[in-house]
């Protein structure tokens, strides 16, 4: 039995006080692609543009964040451009042209 003052758990349970998880903050994609350039001016001349779509289990930032670290290593750089919508994600990634074919291993 509950005390006079006491006026229960459900009284406190409204919309923004949910007690646990809650809405989830969506990451930022440009945090995830960390060593990506800031312009695709800070790239050399010849650039080639690939088209990197995510799959259907993952989402953009996961994406962007797998293909910067597979191409971390390599030490090539990058510009990364977000070019979809909500509901058919795409980047366009922009490296240059000596680089071209070992992004695509990458990528496919």
């Amino acid at each position: 039995m509950l005390s006079p003052r006491s006026r229960g758990k459900g009284s406190r349970r409204v919309p923004w006080r949910d007690g646990g998880k809650g809405k989830q903050i969506r990451a930022l994609w440009r945090k995830q692609a960390t060593h990506a350039v800031d312009q695709p001016s800070q790239l050399s001349e010849d650039l080639v543009t690939i088209r990197l779509r995510p799959t259907a289990r993952r989402s953009p930032s996961e994406c962007i964040y797998r293909f910067d670290q597979r191409i971390a290593p390599l030490g090539i750089n990058y510009y990364a451009e977000f070019t979809g919508t909500r509901l058919w994600p795409a980047f366009t990634i922009m490296v240059p042209a000596v680089n071209a074919d070992k992004v695509f291993a990458i990528v496919s």
